[in-house]
């Protein structure tokens, strides 16, 4: 009898030393991936330097993967969607964390638990950041193009890119840093859940076109017409962008072959390959027909602007500036309609386009 005591003493305490073990291992493992958080929103740029280019804005809480390559000023990071770039250092803006992957440990720690009925504390920990039921089959919506990895860790291996407005399954094993769900290709993986990546929704219901809009079926757009709202705006300034210092042209568009783009041939070019739309490229029917007449005070990011009774257009980006062409420009450029701005006294309508 004694013999057996000993016999069952010494295994609990291996087994009890290789749990140890096994939690240790995966704390390590988890904290030799170091990542920098965004602690207030900051552009990551193409080179360590002031005044280069801007790559994309990163949100508050997006985790990125610190690279080699950096200074005392700037971290080498790569941002969930894969791009690479430099980001400044300064505690405002960022923080250097040692893993970004409480979440690794936590994973990590659930798999224990299950080894023994007496481990505790850290399945607890999992259970209590796990992501919500999916007993009303929630999605997640890609509003920025994000991969998805094989492992709840930043630096995981990439399994696909999944592209702007992409719907995505959500299932169970996701906790506060990353989305557990199932592509519709049917692969499965997590994917960040920064809210300038995704957002998480309950449904996708249809979205009603506005007036004088139609959809072109021959294209695939940016952002489809189940989008959210800020799918679309990225979409919209995603395209209208790529064509910032494109000359002006009366009447022609690069839809047609031609060079360059008139003001409403531009607003009518960027909404089509943006989001899909079709609707007329002159500036007066703009004005009287495409989209819904919203208050000058409820002016947002994405709504076409129309000037002079229908005499010019552009599309408000934001911070008191549209993007346009021509407009005194003679390209495709940005101008102000801040309020006592020449743009902003010459207003006709605001128009709502989603």
């Amino acid at each position: 009898m004694k013999n057996r005591t000993v016999t069952t003493s010494i295994a609990a305490s291996i087994m009890t030393l290789s749990l140890g073990t096994s939690v240790a291992m995966a704390s390590t493992t988890s904290s030799s991936a170091k990542v920098v958080q965004v602690v207030h929103a900051a552009y990551m740029i193409t080179a360590p330097k002031l005044g280069s280019t801007k790559l994309q804005l990163e949100p508050v809480g997006t985790q990125l993967t610190l690279e080699q390559g950096g200074n005392s000023y700037w971290y080498h990071v790569e941002a969930p969607n894969g791009k690479s770039g430099y980001i400044t250092t300064t505690t405002y803006y960022t923080e250097e964390l040692n893993a970004s992957s409480s979440s690794t440990s936590k994973t990590a720690s659930s798999s224990t638990s299950t080894s023994t009925s007496t481990a505790t504390s850290p399945s607890s920990v999992a259970t209590s950041t796990s992501a919500p039921s999916s007993t009303s089959n929630p999605t997640v919506e890609v509003l920025n193009s994000a991969y998805l990895i094989a492992q709840p860790a930043t630096g995981s291996t990439r399994i696909e890119l999944e592209q702007v407005g992409t719907q995505l399954t959500l299932e169970s094993g996701g906790n506060s840093y990353w989305y557990h769900v199932q592509a519709p290709d049917g692969k499965s993986g997590y994917i960040t859940t920064s809210s300038y990546y995704t957002k998480e929704v309950t449904n996708a219901p249809t979205v009603s076109l506005p007036p004088g809009i139609t959809l072109d079926p021959s294209i695939t757009p940016i952002a489809g017409v189940n989008a959210s709202a800020t799918a679309k705006f990225n979409a919209i300034l995603q395209v209208a962008e790529s064509k910032l210092g494109t000359p002006y042209e009366l009447d022609h568009n690069e839809d047609r072959g031609q060079t360059g783009f008139d003001c409403s041939n531009f607003v009518e070019y960027v909404y089509h390959h943006a989001l899909g739309y079709v609707f007329s490229t002159a500036s007066k029917t703009q004005y009287t027909s495409v989209g819904t007449t919203v208050p000058t005070a409820d002016m947002q990011p994405g709504d076409l602007l129309s000037f002079n009774d229908g005499g010019h257009s552009g599309i408000y980006v934001g911070n008191n500036q549209m993007i346009q062409c021509g407009g005194g420009l003679g390209k495709v450029g940005y101008l102000s309609v801040a309020p006592g701005s020449y743009w902003y006294n010459h207003l006709s309508a605001v128009k709502r386009m989603y």
